[in-house]
Formats: structure tokens, sequence, C-alpha cells
């Protein structure tokens, strides 16, 4: 009892202290501003906690595809800008000057000689079809344009993602400035260089800014706005099993901002690949032709080292192939469009991606398209590689003509059926791909009679003076029996080329002719046992006379 009662005077007590007055409400002073020359320092009496109000979006209601690339490219024509303020902020009219400045210079230099050189030399393709098909691009839709200004169908493919456009409607002022910053950052290769680099494309395209540049449509719109056309429709499509296009709707290229730099969620570096648009799906080999994968494993048992032979079927990735396409119409209003798909053009898997054998939809629908030009440019001399035959075979199959620099197909699957015609000087690639060097192509180039001139720089050598096109034309049956007198002395030339190469260098030995007949679908075009080919010569080899 008496414990009781001490701890009621105890707390009693306690009450009794916490009577005292209480403490005066403490007063915030109001925020003082920044003399001149304190910016950055924080003003006295600042609050700790500032609530920074949410960013206004660019776009209330739904733009069109044409506006968005406008935005996006620094070109506004026709434009309000009480309806888009954006296009009052000062980040954004330096990006749009700066751009416009670039182009001009870029296009002063070009467009003109190469509007000039495709009238003059390239009406036989425009008389063939109006299908361009341009495997190993990226996003260069600029020399598809300026060289086959008549064309109303392009199809592009390549390692990079097929990406997709910053809603307006969702995104801040400040998004759009960080994202034409990115754009900007994109485009300078190919304006300086006049191809992009394929390492800074996959640093860009598939490294910490895959969510803000994310793959080629906005480096495609920035280059179809810059040449003066209207975006009339801008669409993500897939394709189907027996190779049909069909579209995923417009809204479907769409995606929300997303912060400067941010670590995707999916991963970091190689792993945020597999972020939109590209969707893997684990299936089982789709190639019934293909063999069982045997795995090969050495296993120690009592000390003895024994090998193990395991039949194992490879679970596989297989990507649905998916793309973009943009319809557009030209200053002088003739209409174009441009298909997009992001594909590994390998035969085999290369860094969890199908190979092209693999692709069933793909090979159906290159089957089925009917390609006037298949145009290469800067395409890394893969499909001078044994591991690229599948896609030079069907080149080779569907093309009625083909126009390419060297970093192309070689010239040795153009001697049976094909009437050629080279332009510009030939001598060596650039020292990244010394080994694909031709001997047969420098002797055409440095014959007594050489080919003419090319009046512009193009592909990896930049200069006029070292840069080359090979034009070619699949002839008929008749053509070529008609002309097998002149085949079988080209062959002659370019062997006898080879062999003097050779003994110049005493190197190893050049790849041999390839044999007749027509590549077909999806099998590859083998000359035999592979061989090393030779470096490109020291000392220039005396000029001969070239066949007729």
């Amino acid at each position: 009892m008496k414990y009781f009662i001490l701890a009621l005077l105890f707390v009693a007590c306690q009450g009794k202290g916490d009577k005292s007055p209480a403490p005066e409400k403490e007063t915030i002073a109001p925020v003082a501003k920044a003399l001149p020359g304190e910016m950055g320092k924080k003003p006295a009496g600042t609050p700790t906690k500032i609530v920074k109000p949410s960013p206004k979006a660019v776009a209330a209601d739904f733009v069109s595809a044409d506006t968005m690339a406008q935005i996006y490219s620094g070109v506004t024509k026709g434009l309000d800008p009480k309806k888009f303020p954006i296009l009052k902020h000062h980040a954004w009219k330096e990006y749009s000057i700066r751009t416009k400045a670039a182009w001009k210079k870029y296009m002063k230099k070009r467009e003109g000689t190469l509007r000039k050189w495709s009238s003059e030399h390239l009406k036989g393709p425009q008389k063939e079809g109006k299908t361009i098909f341009y495997p190993f691009s990226g996003a260069d839709i600029v020399y598809p344009e300026l060289f086959f200004p008549w064309s109303n169908d392009v199809v592009m493919m390549g390692l990079e993602p097929a990406g997709s456009l910053m809603d307006l409607r969702r995104a801040s002022e400040e998004d759009v400035i960080a994202y034409t910053r990115q754009i900007e950052n994109t485009v300078e290769h190919i304006i300086h260089l006049t191809f992009f680099r394929t390492r800074t494309m996959r640093k860009q395209m598939f490294h910490k800014n895959v969510q803000n540049i994310d793959g080629t449509l906005p480096t495609l719109l920035f280059f179809l706005k810059h040449l003066g056309n209207t975006i009339e429709k801008v669409e993500r499509v897939q394709l189907a099993a027996d190779g049909t296009v069909t579209s995923l709707g417009e809204d479907s290229a769409l995606r929300l901002p997303a912060k400067i730099n941010r670590v995707p969620k999916k991963g970091y570096g190689k792993n945020a690949r597999h972020t939109k648009p590209m969707k893997i799906v684990k299936v089982m080999d789709p190639s019934p032709s293909q063999d069982p994968v045997k795995n090969t494993r050495k296993v120690r048992k009592k000390g003895k080292r024994i090998k193990k032979h395991k039949v194992v079927i490879k679970e596989a990735p297989v990507y649905e192939v998916i793309g973009n396409r943009i319809s557009y119409v030209r200053p002088d209003g003739s209409k174009g469009r441009v298909t997009y798909f992001s594909v590994n053009l390998s035969d085999y898997d290369y860094r969890e991606r199908a190979g092209f054998t693999r692709m069933v939809a793909l090979n159906a629908f290159l089957k089925k398209l009917s390609v006037g030009t298949t145009y290469l440019k800067s395409a890394s001399y893969l499909m001078h590689k044994s591991f690229f035959s599948a896609i030079r075979g069907i080149v080779l199959k569907s093309s009625a003509y083909l126009l390419q620099d060297d970093s192309g197909i070689p010239l040795k699957y153009f001697l049976d059926e094909w009437d050629n015609h080279f332009f510009g000087r030939y001598t060596q690639p650039i020292k990244l791909f010394k080994l694909s060097y031709q001997a047969g192509l420098y002797a055409i180039y440095n014959a007594k009679k050489a080919p003419p001139k090319l009046p512009f720089g193009i592909g990896y050598s930049i200069y006029s003076s070292r840069s080359n096109l090979h034009l070619a034309r699949k002839m008929s049956d008749d053509e070529v029996k008609k002309n097998a007198k002149k085949i079988a002395d080209l062959k002659e030339f370019i062997e006898k080329a080879k062999a003097d190469a050779k003994a110049a260098m005493k190197g190893p030995p050049l790849d041999p002719v390839a044999p007749a007949g027509p590549a077909t679908m999806g099998a590859p075009l083998t000359a035999g046992t592979p061989m090393k080919p030779a470096a490109a010569p020291t000392k220039a080899p005396a000029a001969k006379k070239l066949p007729k």
C-alpha cells in the first residue's frame, strides 16, 4: 500500500514540473535574394527544405508526329510558341541554331554533287524498282535519300535498337532539353565522318543513356526533318511468321521520359539491351535442320582425365522482329517510307541475340521483298566473312542492282553474272580493316584505263581521292552467254593480279574466286576452304591494261 502512495506522489510532482511557460514558436525569416557575386551560395535564412513545383508537360494534348519531329530536330516551321513555350527556351534555341548551322555546312559540300552524280549514273536502278534494301545501315537515311530520291520504300537493318520517342504529353522542358542534347551527340559523327561509329552507337544506345536515346528512331526523324520532309506517321511494326508486316499502332512508339543517366532497372550495360522494343522469348530452336549441339566436357575420374560426350538441344533466345516505320512527304510532293528493323544479321547468335538463320519471320520477309537496289556503305567488311554468308546470299539473289563501297560484298562474287561499273579510287582499307584488302580490286582501280573519279568522299575513306563506289547490275542468262569472253578475260586479269600481289609480298595466299551459280535462300556462298587474305602491298605494282 505504501508503495502505491509513493508512486502517486511521484507522478503528481512530475506533472507540476511540466507547467513551465511554453517556448515561443520559431519564426522563419523570409528568403533573401542572392547578392551579385554570390551565385551558388545559400542565402541566409533559407528554409532547410524547399518543395520544387512539378514541371509542366511540354504538350497538353496529342501532337502530330511531324510536330514531335520538329521539336526534337530543332527545325520548326509554323509552330506557335504560345502553344509550345519550349520554343522560347534559350537552351532549345541554341540547339536549333547549332544543328541548323552544322547541317547547312554538311549539305553544302554534298547535296548538289551527290544528287547530280545520282541523276547521271543511277538511271538503271530508278527504272528497275523503287524499293531500296540497306543492311548494316544504322540510322543513316541521309545517303539513301540523296542517292535514291525517287524511292518509295527504304528497308534498313542494323544491330542498333529500333528505339522509341519521348511522349511530349509526359515530358517537361528539362526532359526535352536533355533529350535533344543526346540526339545532337548521336548525329554528329555522320555529319562529320559520313558514317556512324559502331562503338559510339553501341555506347549511346546500349549503355547508360539507353532510357533517353534508346535506338535509331529519334536520329532518323532528325535527318528526315533536316532534309525538308513532312512526317505523316510513325508506328511500331512487327513481322509475322510468314513475313507480313503488321502495325502495332502509332502510340506504341511513344514512351515516358527518363532521368538523364539513370541506371536502367533491368540492368546496366549489355543487360540494358533487354528493354523495349526488343522482346525476348525462350523457345526451342525453331530450325529443324540444325543438328543437336555436342557439348564436350573433360571429367577427372580416379586420377584419370577422360572425355564425355553429351548431346544437348540448346534452348536459344529468339527475338520477335520489331521495328519502326516512318511515312513522310518530300519537298517535291513525292511520298517516301522507311522501315528499320533491329536484327542480328550474322549466321550465328551474337550477345544472346538470335542469328539470322534462326529468324524465320525475317527470312520470309526478305524472300518476299522485291528489291530494286541494295545499298551498302561502311558495312565493316562483314560480308567478307564466312559467318555472314546467309545475308550475303540473299542480297546477291534478290537484288537487281547493287551500289556499294569496298566494305560491302567482295569482288569475287560479281565475276560471273554481273555487269560491273567502278568509280573513284581504291588503295587499301583503313588500318582497322587492313586484312580485307582485295588485290583484284586494286588492279581494276589502278589499271592504265582507271575508273572515273568520284566528286565526293564516302565511306570510311571520307576524302574523294580515296573513296570508291561499285555499281553492279545482274545480267540475264542470255547476257551472260553473250558476254562469256568478257567474263573469262576479267577473271583471268584478276587472278593474274592476285598472283602478282602474292609474289611481290611473299605473303599468305589470297581467297580463290567463288564458283559460279546463284545464291540460294539462306545458303552460304562458299569458295572452298577459306584462306587468310593478304595485306595491302607496300609498293604499288605497275599499272596493267584492263580487259575490255
